[in-house]
């Protein structure tokens, strides 16, 4: 749509009719400057949700780690426990 809009501005320009070019011109420019703010916008929310992403599954490796940690500390107790009886 911005293309062809821009296509018929530069009609307009190429036809004489200036002050017509330059408010399909404007038009153009509003959009484009729309559209970019909005791929910015999504670009963002991406690069939020990624970084949220990344947090959750470090945090679910750090509890991971810990877990099986304390089944180590657990075990090892246990074994030590085992040994002192004997």
């Amino acid at each position: 749509m911005v293309d062809t809009l821009y296509t018929y501005a530069k009609f307009q320009y190429e036809c004489g009719n200036y002050s017509g070019a330059a408010e399909y011109l404007y038009f153009v420019r509003v959009l484009v400057s729309m559209c970019s703010l909005q791929n910015t916008q999504e670009e963002l929310h991406n690069y939020t949700s990624k970084i949220q992403y990344l947090r959750l599954v470090r945090n679910e490796e750090s509890q991971n780690t810990n877990n099986v940690n304390n089944i180590r500390g657990f075990q090892k107790s246990k074994f030590e426990l085992g040994t002192n009886n004997v």
